[in-house]
């Protein structure tokens, strides 16, 4: 599912502001613990999805 920063601020209570810092945070702290790997394959999923939907 697909939210805008938004949609996730109205959904948590808290500013976009504070939203955006989390997920930059958080995508740092995986990156962190499981290497490019992690974004390789994300970034493989999505390109597998969308040759999918042509």
């Amino acid at each position: 599912m697909d939210m805008s920063l938004e949609d996730i601020s109205r959904e948590v209570n808290l500013p976009v502001s504070t939203v955006k810092t989390r997920l930059f945070r958080g995508r740092n702290f995986i990156k962190r613990k499981w290497g490019s790997l992690f974004f390789m394959l994300h970034s493989l999923t999505s390109i597998i999805i969308f040759l999918s939907v042509i």
